[in-house]
């Protein structure tokens, strides 16, 4: 079973068997870095090097897979510095419902390995169109 970091600002505590069942021993607790990009003080750089720093620490602590959601740019980084560290990157897969007053409903109903950047072939130079075209 992989052992796998809750890399989300949400307790993953209710959800630790559907993990299970999905292969992974989660660690329930959230390690993504509150990043309060409304106050104006992160820069992309601060926001990419606190990202880096977590995630050096969670492959120490012998994690093999990160679960992302959040901020946009800062998963979006954490999906490629994960590649670099051997770090595989998982989603969860939740179906969008909501209650009557319009908030969000977390149902896990399954979760996807992300592909690596490594793995993604890049457009031919100049065509605009993937290789597969």
């Amino acid at each position: 079973m992989k052992h796998l970091a809750n890399f989300t600002l949400h307790d993953q505590s209710a959800y630790i068997g559907e993990w299970e069942k999905f292969g992974f021993e989660i660690d329930p607790r959230p390690r993504a870095p509150l990043i309060a990009f409304e106050s104006g003080e992160w820069t992309e750089k601060q926001i990419l090097s606190t990202v880096r720093n977590e995630l050096f620490t969670l492959k120490r602590e012998g994690f093999d897979a990160i679960l992302i959601g959040g901020l946009s740019n800062a998963m979006s980084y954490a999906w490629y510095l994960a590649d670099t560290m051997g770090l595989e990157v998982v989603i969860s897969r939740t179906p969008r419902e909501r209650t009557s007053d319009g908030k969000f409903i977390f149902r896990l109903t399954g979760c996807s390995v992300l592909l690596k950047p490594s793995e993604i072939l890049p457009a031919p130079q100049g065509t605009g169109k993937p290789n597969n075209e």
